[in-house]
C-alpha cells in the first residue's frame, strides 16, 4: 500500500511553510521563531506512548518535518512546547545546520528516532499500517 500523509497534518502545511520561511530567511544558525498551534477544546491526545501532545499538535509537528524534507539546503529542528492554554500551545522551533544536528544526534543515539524505531510516532489514519 502507499504511503498516505495523514490528513489533519495536511491541514497545518501552509502554516508549517510560513514558519520555515521564517527561519530560512534568518542567516544564522541557529535560528529561532514562535509558532501558535491551536487545539480544539477537549482535542484528544495523540496515543504515542509518553507524550503529552493533543492530535492537532503531533498533526502540525508531523507537517513541520514532513515539509522540512522538501527543501534544501537540509537543516534540523528543535521543539520546545510551552504550556497548554484552553485555545492551543506556544511552539519554539530553533533551526540548526544539518550538521550541527548530525552531530548533536550522534553524541546522544538513545534519543535517536532513527536509531530507536519505538521512538517515532505513528498514523492512526484508516487503512495505515
Amino acid at each position: 500500500m502507499a504511503y498516505a500523509r495523514d490528513p489533519l497534518s495536511v491541514e497545518y502545511d501552509g502554516q508549517a511553510a510560513e514558519l520555515l520561511d521564517r527561519l530560512y530567511q534568518n542567516n544564522r544558525m541557529p535560528a529561532n521563531a514562535l509558532a501558535f498551534v491551536a487545539s480544539p477544546p477537549g482535542d484528544p491526545g495523540d496515543n504515542v506512548p509518553g507524550s503529552r501532545l493533543t492530535q492537532h499538535e503531533r498533526a502540525y509537528v508531523r507537517s513541520l518535518y514532513w515539509s522540512i524534507k522538501q527543501r534544501r539546503p537540509r537543516r534540523s529542528l528543535r521543539l520546545a512546547w510551552g504550556e497548554l492554554t484552553p485555545g492551543g500551545r506556544i511552539l519554539r522551533v530553533t533551526m540548526f545546520s544539518r550538521i550541527s544536528g548530525r552531530r548533536h544526534a550522534e553524541a546522544q543515539p538513545a534519543r535517536s528516532y532513527a536509531e530507536r524505531p519505538e521512538l517515532r510516532s505513528t498514523v492512526a489514519a484508516e487503512g495505515a499500517q
